[in-house]
């Protein structure tokens, strides 16, 4: 097994509903990745900034923008994660697309959709929660909201397989006024699940008028920060994640034996 993961969290702003625009800026972020980079991680709604109109901005999981990202992957050979508008079977959903080096697709359906800001009315919730591996090392993604709700991302152990995952990733479009808020919760999140939680937000004003000031970060499972993006400037946060550092942490202090046993319904 691997035990470090090079990561690289792209903190920008986006251009307002236009997704050729953003894929040609993010094209030209990642030329400047370099090679020996694991995972490539873009904000929530990254072709188009947050919008609650998908019928005129969501792609299919076969069209051109989904396949350019896996043309960049098997060229570069990363990973990429972020979210995106999508349409299936006459659904929209907020889905976070997670594309190897291979090309592989696999998704996650962002569960909690953000009724404040009516994205409830046009999208339909994902379901259950994933877990996906990027070179041997187990990571559970999630979407903005979702950070809220502490249950949905809860970590598991057993004693045959230990940790259900290592590493816990939000994307987000987390406004500015609520910034204080974003870094608390993600602080808790690695706090209580013991392990490295990775915040990754977008920057400037979206179409609405709301600002964003990043704020993207990693945080152990001390709930220390190790790295940090500045607030309001465009910056591509790079971090090595050591799966054998949070591992002697947890033997070191070991929560997950002692974890309340249940399941989501």
């Amino acid at each position: 097994m691997n035990h470090k993961l090079n990561i690289a969290a792209i903190q920008t702003y986006l251009y307002w509903k236009d997704p050729e625009a953003n894929l040609t800026h993010f094209e030209s972020i990642i030329t400047t990745i370099p090679d020996d980079t694991d995972l490539v991680i873009l904000p929530e709604m990254f072709l188009t900034g947050f919008v609650v109109d998908p019928h005129r901005h969501a792609v299919s999981m076969d069209g051109e923008e989904i396949s350019f990202l896996k043309r960049i992957c098997q060229k570069r050979g990363f990973d990429i994660l972020g979210s995106a508008i999508v349409k299936e079977n006459e659904h929209y959903y907020n889905r976070l697309l997670f594309i190897d080096r291979q090309g592989t697709l696999e998704y996650y359906d962002k569960r909690h959709l953000f009724t404040f800001g009516g994205e409830h009315e046009k999208f339909r919730p994902g379901n259950e929660p994933k877990i996906f591996q990027c070179r041997g090392i187990s990571f559970m993604p999630l979407v903005c909201y979702d950070l809220r709700f502490p249950v949905w991302a809860r970590n598991t152990y057993n004693t045959d397989g230990g940790y259900a995952y290592d590493i816990l990733i939000y994307v987000a479009n987390w406004p500015a006024a609520r910034s204080r808020v974003w870094s608390a919760l993600l602080t808790a999140r690695a706090i209580e699940n013991q392990c490295y939680v990775i915040g990754v937000n977008r920057i400037g004003t979206d179409g609405e008028g709301l600002d964003y000031s990043g704020d993207s970060v990693v945080i152990n499972a001390r709930g220390e920060v190790v790295a940090a993006a500045s607030p309001n400037e465009e910056h591509v946060l790079f971090y090595t994640i050591d799966i054998n550092e949070l591992n002697k942490f947890r033997a070191k202090f070991p929560v997950g034996p002692d974890w309340d046993a249940f399941l989501l319904q």
